[in-house]
């Protein structure tokens, strides 16, 4: 009654106003009286439109009509409503029709109950997935559960029967359980980014530590290797798409559900199969590679390594290095193959483990003390036991090994004058050069008895360094998993592969490994050398480089001297990487700047309807 009131004197103090058609059926009096007021309060919207009503039992049940498109329809109840209220909902109603974007979200998605035959083609969906899942069980045979990747495959398989097993059982209420559905589906798509992105996007460790004129080389190859690495999965995920889309209509599955749940979760499962082979093919591969009945290499190279990060003033990347198995070879090539669920092995020839660190079982200057009857300045000239009749002999409790401490005296006593902030004034005799970097000092760089120990020791060679760095790329971009069928990539190597070498400060280290692969040749392989020493090496290796050189020593090149090109196929293949990766830039660009005047639209037409809202 109070409402009839209202809109009879409205209708009766308003004025005739342009806008909406408004058409009301209903009893003639009420119907009359508010289809005048709407007129007036809906008088600043399009006159397009028709505005088609119908009164019943205090309810206003309304049709938004407009020239093209599809009718909006809607029911409001007018109890307790006044003129200003029923006016304001109606003008959202006609704002859904004139402007969509600012309708109301569309309910969440729920899923359908399960008839008859779509359970069951459910249940063949799923038991497909298991046979696929316990193909590489089955290929383990006697090991399956020694595997980590065959006991994964199990529980993933008892996951499928638990999930079959819930479909059977409690299909009619699936309708129930749709958030869980979806939940699920959108934690499997944050895994599967999470797993896919390093894949898509390498990593490049050390970037930071770029020089200025390598800046444009290191970004260039970067791209390709980003690009490349893009489309091969595109190409991997087409596939698995067409067939999610297949099995969907197969199933009378909706979209939302078979590419918002099923393709993350089957893009998971052969991932999981996928890490699973590579295990088992890396020890299959350990019986090719590795030589039997060898001595234990892995706490030498282990200490070598992080002896040489920590002298290069790197960090060591302690859960990289726990993944990782340096192994003895039997035959003359480097293997780096395994990863994921299996170590990385790093399979280097006996011979060359040999000839690269101190002999074997020979104290390293590792960071403790020193566990030895001799100090360090004895060891090249033994233990002198007294032989006089009626001396002492040793007892057993001097023979038991004891901590050495270092006094922390320097070795030598220099000559010239006391030292300065720019080295050592040396009298000419000693040294000819008038100017000369600190750096270049043999004195200045000889070894300090004071200083800290590390896992290296002075004869070893520095060839090995740049090997183990490149292993480290290989584990990091994740392409030792690869590795495992084919080291044609390891070996052949790639741009990327060189730019993260010298990123790490490994270049020199590279050159001398390249080098000595192709000529072993000793004159290049020098013994924990310091910069300057590495450069002048480097310099000799890059001035014996010719046509018959190896590629890989012509792709590293640039990097040893300054000003030095990359050959012509490869600055065209990065030229065309940089390119493609341009355009995708700039595409996403161009659409960002015509989406923010959509934009910019959008967020007034929220905050008109706010106000709206408030007001009213």
């Amino acid at each position: 009654m109070r409402i009839s009131i209202v809109v009879l004197l409205a209708a009766l103090a308003s004025p005739v106003w342009a806008g909406p058609r408004v058409e009301l059926s209903g009893e003639p009096w009420r119907r009359d009286a508010l289809a005048s007021a709407l007129r007036a309060d809906l008088a600043s919207e399009p006159a397009e439109l028709v505005v088609r009503g119908e009164l019943r039992a205090g309810v206003l049940a309304y049709a938004i009509e407009r020239p093209r498109g599809a009718a909006v329809r809607g029911t409001i109840a007018l109890t307790g409503l006044d003129r200003q209220k029923l006016a304001g909902i109606l003008r959202d109603r006609i704002h859904r029709v004139v402007r969509p974007e600012q309708a109301e979200p569309a309910p969440p998605a729920e899923l359908a109950e399960l008839a008859e035959p779509r359970v069951g083609g459910a249940l063949a969906a799923l038991a497909a997935l298991a046979a696929l899942l316990a193909v590489p069980i089955v290929l383990a045979r006697g090991r399956a559960l020694r595997l980590r990747g065959t006991r994964r495959l199990a529980v993933a398989i008892a996951g499928v029967a638990a999930v079959a097993l819930a479909l059977v059982t409690y299909g009619a209420r699936l309708p129930e359980a749709s958030e869980w559905v979806f939940l699920a589906g959108g934690l499997a798509w944050g895994t599967l980014a999470v797993v896919t992105l390093p894949l898509a996007l390498p990593p490049l460790a050390g970037v930071q530590r770029v020089d200025s004129g390598e800046l444009a080389r290191v970004l260039l190859a970067w791209l390709a290797a980003a690009g490349v690495r893009t489309l091969a999965l595109a190409v991997v995920a087409a596939p698995l798409a067409v067939l999610v889309w297949l099995v969907g209509d197969a199933l009378a599955l909706p979209r939302s559900v078979g590419f918002g749940v099923a393709a993350p979760l089957l893009a998971l499962a052969l991932g999981l199969v996928w890490q699973a082979i590579v295990e088992q093919r890396a020890l299959a591969r350990d019986g090719e590679l590795v030589a039997p009945d060898a001595r234990p290499w892995d706490a030498p190279v282990r200490g070598y390594l992080a002896g040489y990060l920590k002298r290069a003033n790197l960090e060591v990347d302690d859960e990289l290095l726990a993944r990782m198995q340096f192994l003895p070879g039997r035959g003359p090539d480097v293997a780096i193959y395994g990863g994921g669920l299996a170590a990385t092995r790093v399979v280097i020839p006996e011979p060359m483990l040999e000839h690269a660190l101190a002999p074997y079982g020979r104290p390293h200057d590792y960071a403790m003390p020193r566990v030895s009857t001799l100090h360090w300045t004895h060891w090249n000239a033994g233990l002198v036991m007294p032989t006089e009749a009626g001396a002492k002999l040793a007892t057993k409790s001097d023979r038991q090994p004891h901590d050495t401490v270092e006094e922390g005296e320097h070795e030598r006593v220099l000559l010239g004058e006391p030292p300065t902030l720019s080295g050592f004034i040396e009298p000419r005799a000693f040294d000819p050069r008038t100017t000369y970097r600190p750096t270049e000092d043999p004195l200045f760089l000889d070894w300090d008895p004071g200083e800290e120990y590390d896992g290296t020791d002075a004869g070893d060679k520095d060839y090995l360094f740049g090997l183990l760095v490149h292993a480290l790329g290989v584990a990091q971009r994740r392409e030792d998993r690869v590795a495992v069928f084919t080291q044609h990539l390891v070996r052949r190597g790639r741009p990327l592969g060189d730019a993260a070498i010298a990123l790490a400060g490994a270049r020199h280290h590279y050159a001398q490994y390249l080098a000595w692969l192709a000529w072993h040749r000793e004159e290049l392989a020098t013994a924990r050398a310091y910069v300057p020493v590495l450069e002048q090496t480097s310099q000799k290796i890059a001035a014996a480089i010719d046509a018959k050189a190896p590629r890989a020593l012509v792709r590293l090149r640039p990097y040893l001297v300054s000003g030095a090109q990359l050959p012509k196929r490869r600055r065209l293949a990065l030229a065309v990487g940089a390119a493609l990766a341009v355009a995708a830039v700039a595409t996403l660009v161009v659409q960002a700047v015509l989406y923010h005047g959509t934009y910019e639209a959008r967020m007034k037409a929220e905050r008109e309807r706010l106000d709206d809202g408030k007001r009213n």
